[in-house]
């Protein structure tokens, strides 16, 4: 490689890189936007001020790069077998024990009704801490998480709380009695989506179902979202998904390097973008194309032009010419309108359930780390992190007993877990200062 810097720069979560932003300032690479942004991108500063979601833009009071703007509501949540439900003449679950009774039903009743006992109740991805279809949402009902979480205020650890035993508990007893598919902390979403298609599985936590139920269309099929649970009626259906409180999301962050020789223009050139031409381009194309408006005068997708002009499109590859949305390659904002526009109706259904049962209140924000921060516990968070997903997977399987768990406390305590948290706690506090 030449070394040389492109004019942009687009990843994952810029606020999170490793040595903090202000260390990539410091070393020549990337311009300081503070002064910058709100003369050359007045739509965007707009948008991030409507939403009230400055914070998540700031590093030590400054700015650094454009994220994309999101909507704030869940789109992944606990899928259950619609048709698995219907057929056992069961209710969807709302708490902890009536989903154990409906997972029940699912191993013991033949819910596939193929005369066989091959059904898992429960699949998901490995239990790990960053696991987005993994077992640990399991532990949410109580309150807790598999990460950093805070409580009023207080930053802590998941799995050193005291809800961490009775979260764990169940998950056990799920496993023991033979609910849990047991290949479940070696696979991917591919693998356990086509389990839940294949009629394998009836329960997982994944993203609202639209691709299986649009897949599956005609079968009798229904991958139905249920509300977020909660341990009895009246406690609070805890979630720890950031896209719940989200405006700003980190899929999709830019920054400008010291190689921009004109920051000004290319940031009046990203600001159109969060026009309300630019948004319409970015989520529906072009009018008589991609879309057309309704008796409403709302825009909908219609592709019957781009097909037109261009056959070797279908109803799903001409967003990829039209929209720039489905191309990911840099920041934009994303409608409602948009959004619930490619969904299947179960999907949109899903998704209005989980947005209104969750309780966001102890999700910790994305936040950044200064150099000094990361270099104090990144070795610690390693081992931390590579002891901890061994030991969820033991608790589960019921290699590591439950009465252990004050003993894993204790070795995450000498692995430095209190130094970490208090490196968190000292970084949200900054943040909520900002």
């Amino acid at each position: 490689s030449s070394g040389d810097l492109p004019d942009m720069i687009v990843r994952t979560n810029w606020k999170g890189i490793n040595g903090g932003l202000p260390m990539w300032e410091e070393d020549g690479v990337i311009l300081d936007l503070t002064e910058l942004m709100p003369e050359y991108m007045p739509n965007y500063m707009a948008l991030i001020e409507e939403r009230d979601a400055m914070n998540s833009l700031m590093v030590d009071g400054k700015l650094y790069f454009i994220s994309e703007i999101g909507n704030a509501s869940a789109y992944r949540g606990p899928l259950l077998r619609g048709d698995w439900l219907t057929a056992l003449g069961l209710e969807a679950p709302t708490t902890t024990d009536e989903l154990y009774d409906v997972l029940k039903a699912f191993q013991t009743q033949d819910p596939n009704g193929n005369d066989q006992a091959d059904e898992w109740a429960v699949s998901g991805g490995a239990f790990s801490l960053d696991a987005n279809f993994g077992l640990g949402h399991l532990l949410w009902p109580w309150g807790i998480t598999y990460g950093f979480m805070q409580i009023d205020g207080r930053v802590t650890y998941g799995p050193m709380e005291p809800e961490f035993t009775p979260a764990m508990e169940y998950i056990a007893k799920l496993y023991a009695e033979g609910m849990i598919d047991p290949d479940y902390s070696t696979q991917d979403r591919n693998m356990l989506d086509g389990k839940f298609m294949n009629n394998q599985v009836g329960y997982e936590y994944g993203m609202q179902p639209s691709k299986m139920n649009n897949a599956m269309e005609g079968t009798g099929f229904e991958a139905i979202g249920i509300p977020n649970l909660r341990t009895s009626e009246d406690s609070p259906a805890y979630v720890f998904g950031e896209e719940y409180v989200a405006y700003v999301n980190s899929n999709c962050d830019l920054v400008l390097t010291t190689a921009c020789e004109e920051p000004e223009k290319a940031l009046r050139w990203l600001d159109n973008f969060f026009s309300e031409e630019g948004i319409l381009l970015t989520n529906f194309g072009i009018e008589g194309k991609s879309f057309v408006y309704d008796e409403n005068g709302t825009p909908v997708y219609d592709p019957s032009g781009a097909i037109a002009d261009h056959p070797e499109l279908d109803e799903t590859s001409y967003k990829y010419f039209y929209t720039l949305m489905s191309m990911s390659a840099f920041p934009t904002v994303q409608t409602k309108e948009a959004y619930y526009a490619t969904l299947h109706p179960l999907s949109a259904e899903a998704i209005s359930g989980w947005n209104e049962s969750a309780d966001v209140s102890r999700i910790m924000p994305n936040m950044a780390l200064t150099a000094e921060e990361s270099e104090e516990i990144n070795d610690k968070l390693v081992d931390i992190e590579t002891y901890i997903a061994v030991e969820y997977d033991k608790l589960v399987t019921g290699q590591t007993p439950i009465s252990e768990i004050p003993n894993i406390q204790q070795r995450l305590i000498e692995l430095g877990i209190e130094d970490c948290i208090a490196v968190y706690q000292q970084a949200y506090d900054r943040y909520l200062g900002q």
